[in-house]
């Protein structure tokens, strides 16, 4: 079948049957001879990519109402817009996945001084933003109040936190939204 190939660390995540074909998720950009950037899929006698790939890694994946699901740390999915969670199907190609009461992005990724975020809320809730390290511990916390529908930007500043990878808890309401991140120096 071939080797996945990748210039950081290469892993095979997940696999799933999806269309009598199968499905493979991780942290790689090829497999066998062709280029495959983390989602591949092997159609019986050759690897294919799917799209332009996912720009981070899979962890999961699964098939739901004749739809291959993708789970994992990427924020973009065939070049679209999409926060750790996509869905693929042979007629509609590869789409985002959201809440549609809100949703939220942020950028740079990785951050040195500072990481802007997005977000569209659309009911009023209670708005709180923390930064969480790998332990779960909570870096900083920002409370906003409660938020009306709208738009809003907030920019957080990462200058005080050390280098190193970081989880951005979103709460609105009930509501946990979470997106990793990394700071570097």
């Amino acid at each position: 079948m071939g080797d996945i190939e990748g210039e950081m660390e290469n892993s095979l995540s997940a696999m799933c049957v999806y269309n009598n074909q199968l499905y493979i998720g991780g942290t790689f950009n090829s497999c066998g001879s062709s280029s495959a950037q983390n989602l591949a899929c092997w159609n019986g006698s050759s690897w294919l990519n799917i799209g332009s790939g996912m720009n981070g890694h899979i962890s999961s994946l699964a098939v739901y109402n004749n739809e291959l699901y993708m789970g994992g740390e990427f924020s973009s999915a065939a070049g679209t817009s999409a926060s750790n969670l996509a869905k693929y199907s042979t007629s509609t190609g590869i789409q985002k996945l959201s809440d549609p009461s809100f949703s939220f992005g942020f950028y740079p990724n990785p951050a040195q001084d500072q990481v802007t975020l997005q977000w569209n809320n659309v009911e009023s809730a209670p708005f709180t933003i923390q930064i969480i390290d790998v332990s779960g511990r909570v870096i900083a916390q920002q409370n906003a109040g409660t938020l009306h529908p709208g738009n809003y930007q907030q920019t957080l500043q990462t200058s005080d936190i050390q280098a190193g990878s970081y989880f951005i808890h979103v709460i609105s309401g009930e509501k946990v939204h979470t997106s990793k991140f990394t700071v570097v120096r």
